[in-house]
């Protein structure tokens, strides 16, 4: 796949009005939304169920295909009972389920014990990019979770060291 063409299959479940838009914006970055500068919901891709905003929003994480918040609505169930991976990246690390109230899907998890590269994620929400569907909101933008990353600027590129 090349920057300018897009799989029409990526977007066959979309209304022809919106694919043409979730298209363009794939091809702004080679594949991927930049989404930081506008306010998204992500919805369960099943149901359509509201599970977070863009307000809680922390980061994406590519190697995990995830999306990172900090709060989630109502509609998620947190699973009480503890799991841990048995293999991939988190092999070993316990978690809890993530579930959408309306449809009983699993939408993600949240660690409570990592390795150490993964410590940061501990206590946060991790939404599998698979089972969100996201929504820019004033735009009618609808874009697979897959979709859409964050690209964050280093803070030390954005901050002048003044010497008074």
């Amino acid at each position: 796949m090349t920057a300018n063409h897009a799989p029409a299959q990526a977007f066959s479940g979309f209304p022809e009005v919106l694919r043409g838009v979730a298209m363009a914006m794939e091809r702004q970055d080679g594949g991927a939304a930049h989404c930081l500068s506008q306010d998204w919901i992500f919805m369960c891709h099943s149901c359509g169920t509201v599970l977070t905003d863009s307000w809680n929003l922390c980061d994406t994480h590519s190697a995990l295909q995830v999306i990172i918040v900090l709060r989630l609505t109502d509609d998620v169930i947190v699973e009480p009972k503890m799991q841990v991976f048995l293999g991939g990246p988190l092999k070993g690390c316990a978690y809890l389920c993530l579930r959408c109230r309306s449809c009983n899907a699993i939408v993600g998890f949240s660690l409570c014990s990592a390795n150490d590269a993964f410590l940061a994620l501990r206590s946060l929400f991790c939404l599998h990019k698979k089972q969100v569907t996201c929504y820019m909101l004033n735009s009618r933008v609808v874009i697979p979770g897959i979709q859409f990353h964050m690209k964050l600027q280093p803070l030390s590129g954005q901050i002048e060291e003044r010497i008074p």
